[in-house]
């Protein structure tokens, strides 16, 4: 069987004014943090105490995955800084030495010799766990990923910051999508695949980042057979097929 999966934006927020209106109707609920200049037109300063209310996550799928992408400018604080939550499954957080730490639900991902222990500096930060197994990267970069299960617990809001403990810096351009699976596409029995390489138990993923991008690897080439005729797809690491 064949089944893709679908990332689909649900919430968008630029920061371009105090009510924080945000994209798809979710608008933010700002509690003592302020608006002042971002990475692209204005971003959000929080302190300590300060965060962003921006409602429930959708719940569309049992299966569903998720992506959390932002802009985050550190300041010359010390402590622990928590960016952002959802429920109490998913945490991301800047430790005291700098690393950045991530929890999805039993499943941490953590930024290992990469430091953000630079201040005036902005760092992009992405996750994307697509269910089962997810990726974080800095900059561009994955510096972490891990299989694991995404459980989601019956109430999902999104925090930016928080009232105890929270973050010091600006954030800008944060981004939630929820990665959805497609309906599956059963061959005929008479069909079969000719698998790259390496794959495990029959099954493998066709991975592409947030530009459409197949990634670092070399161009990916599969067979499809049947009785009739075979198909060679060639998928390129710029996403083209």
């Amino acid at each position: 069987s064949i089944q893709t999966l679908v990332k689909q934006p649900v919430g968008e927020w630029h920061f371009e004014d105090a009510v924080t209106t945000g994209a798809f109707g979710r608008n933010g609920r700002v509690t003592r943090a302020t608006l002042i200049r971002g990475r692209i037109g204005m971003g959000m300063r929080l302190t300590k105490n300060a965060f962003i209310e921006c409602g429930e996550v959708p719940q569309v799928s049992p299966q569903q995955g998720l992506a959390i992408e932002f802009w985050y400018y550190r300041s010359n604080a010390v402590g622990r800084h928590v960016l952002c939550k959802i429920g109490e499954g998913i945490e991301v957080a800047v430790e005291t030495q700098g690393k950045l730490n991530v929890k999805v639900g039993e499943t941490t991902f953590g930024s290992q010799n990469v430091l953000l222990k630079y201040t005036d500096l902005w760092y992009e930060i992405r996750l994307v766990h697509n269910g089962r197994e997810g990726q974080l990267s800095v900059n561009g970069a994955v510096i972490d990923s891990k299989i694991g299960p995404l459980t989601w617990p019956k109430s999902a809001p999104l925090v930016i910051g928080s009232a105890k403990g929270g973050m010091e810096g600006i954030i800008d351009e944060f981004r939630m999508s929820l990665i959805l699976p497609g309906e599956k596409y059963l061959l005929p029995g008479e069909a079969r695949f000719e698998l790259p390489p390496g794959t495990v138990n029959n099954e493998f993923v066709i991975r592409f980042d947030s530009q459409g991008r197949l990634g670092p690897a070399a161009p990916l080439t599969f067979k499809i057979r049947s009785p009739a005729d075979e198909k060679t797809v060639r998928i390129n690491p710029l996403g083209t097929v």
